[in-house]
């Protein structure tokens, strides 16, 4: 198993229950994957109780786990594997637009895992779930946040009965919403948008991109142009973007059919 995120964990240890002979690696010295920052913050303790479930569960199950490796098709072909299940999940998504490339861009995922822009005015350019809980994280450090998305509504994959909660949460901690904003330019600084066919700049101390993730697949081909003969199963978001749970039911899945 490859990738030791909610996919990645549960494959291992229903692989490992079912009486296989599983290695776990991951490129990380810690697992978790994308559990591990969906649970830092204090608003989502639930979510850190599961990672921790989850976490513990696979390092005691059996399974041989090895971290701090980038897995490669010699590494398999070394281990010599009969199945692989490719749990590699996936990265932020940078769009190709002027100013995209500037490195002082911030990712969603380092903002999460503590690395807080300097100063006090934050754009965050997308309303997702990503987008919604790096606001919400910054704006609990103090920070004023501007929210930009190019929808007519935030968050338009979560379910109706949950969405007023984070609708309250959002104007409790005074963050700026910002729909039907297609963003056409991007810097460390400053965001160009179009709203209502009016360009409109927004100048902020710092930039996140939180316009969503894009699969890592490098791996997956890899293995699937050089093992012919080696079973490759992907799982999670290495597929297409998934919710916590159907990650899980995926990597539970494919290990049960193996």
């Amino acid at each position: 198993v490859v990738g030791a995120g909610p996919a990645g964990m549960q494959a291992a240890l229903t692989a490992t229950y079912r009486g296989h002979d599983v290695t776990l690696f991951e490129k990380k010295h810690e697992l978790g994957g994308a559990l591990y920052y969906v649970s830092i913050p204090d608003f989502k303790l639930d979510y850190r109780d599961y990672t921790n479930y989850l976490i513990n569960a696979t390092q005691n199950c059996g399974a041989k786990i090895k971290t701090g490796v980038e897995v490669t098709a010699d590494t398999i072909k070394k281990e010599n594997a009969d199945v692989v299940i490719v749990a590699t999940g996936a990265s932020t998504f940078i769009p190709q637009i002027p100013g995209s490339d500037d490195k002082t861009i911030y990712d969603p995922l380092d903002v999460l895992d503590g690395n807080i822009p300097e100063g006090e005015n934050i754009i965050v350019c997308g309303a997702g779930l990503v987008g919604c809980e790096v606001s919400m994280f910054l704006s609990e450090k103090g920070k004023k946040v501007v929210m930009l998305d190019m929808l007519p509504e935030i968050a338009p994959d979560m379910p109706i009965y949950t969405k007023w909660v984070l609708n309250s949460k959002l104007a409790e901690l005074h963050i700026a919403v910002n729909t039907d904003h297609r963003i056409i330019e991007m810097t460390g600084k400053h965001v160009m948008c179009i709203n209502k066919d009016k360009e409109i700049e927004y100048k902020g101390d710092a930039v996140v991109c939180a316009l969503g993730l894009k699969p890592r697949r490098a791996l997956l081909e890899e293995l699937r142009n050089t093992l012919k003969n080696v079973e490759i199963i992907p799982v999670g978001d290495v597929n297409s973007s998934r919710k916590i749970m159907q990650a899980v039911h995926e990597g539970f899945h494919a290990a049960r059919r193996v």
